[in-house]
């Protein structure tokens, strides 16, 4: 897998964890349009993920 798939295969997966988690909005979001912009705001991430998570649960 080159840079690039490798880099596709984690925008995929951070789309999917957007829609499982009902916040599809934050895929067009430019705090986590790519890598580095992700992990500059993972505590955000991972905050709005855990909310809806709890909140399914």
């Amino acid at each position: 897998m080159n840079n690039s798939d490798h880099q596709s295969f984690r925008q995929n997966r951070t789309c999917r964890s957007f829609d499982i988690a009902g916040r599809e909005e934050l895929k067009d979001d430019p705090r986590f349009e790519n890598l580095t912009s992700r992990v500059a705001h993972s505590e955000e991430v991972y905050g709005l993920l855990a909310e809806n998570v709890t909140r399914q649960s």
